[in-house]
């Protein structure tokens, strides 16, 4: 009985030292990584246009922001909350219409559901676009600015990502 309770800590012991170790050699990756990016890196993208600006309209009927962020959030719905990541495509476009079209303001949760559809579809570099459009228009919103220190670092670009992490700590 003893003996089992002794290699069951040390196993134990064993198993967080390989941890440590492990995550000594992730941080050191990192540390590399930080260090290799060019001072030139550009973190926001060169151009934040898309084909969906097409979609803005100044003369809109007064619900019909409403009726296309109902028609959007259905499929996020679906694929979030039911695993069908393939409902993000038909979520798409009718989000696209609510930013181009929204001045209000009422509508900017929409930034942070067209880049989960983005990611949910794996397009990370379409999510950043939403990311920093928004971030242009509503610089405080603490969802873009973590989708887009998370997107960041995930590219690679860890010194892109330090200023939004820093905004998060700062809200």
């Amino acid at each position: 009985m003893k003996v089992r309770l002794v290699m069951g800590k040390i196993a134990r012991w064993c198993l967080v030292l390989g941890l440590l170790a492990g995550g000594m050699s992730l941080h050191a990756q990192d540390e590399d990584d930080f260090e290799e990016m060019s001072e030139d890196t550009a973190c926001v993208p060169a151009n934040l246009q898309t084909a969906y600006d097409a979609y803005k309209t100044d003369d809109l009927a007064p619900n019909q922001l409403d009726i296309w962020y109902d028609y959007g959030r259905e499929p996020h719905k679906i694929a979030r909350y039911e695993n069908k990541p393939e409902k993000y495509r038909q979520a798409i476009p009718y989000f696209w219409k609510v930013i181009v079209n929204d001045d209000t303001g009422r509508f900017k949760i929409v930034y942070g559901k067209l880049v989960e559809c983005y990611l949910g579809l794996n397009e990370p570099d379409s999510a950043l676009i939403v990311a920093y459009r928004g971030l242009a228009k509503y610089p405080d919103y603490i969802t873009l600015h973590y989708h887009a220190g998370i997107i960041q670092k995930t590219l690679g670009k860890v010194k892109c990502a330090i200023p939004h992490y820093e905004a998060l700590v700062n809200s």
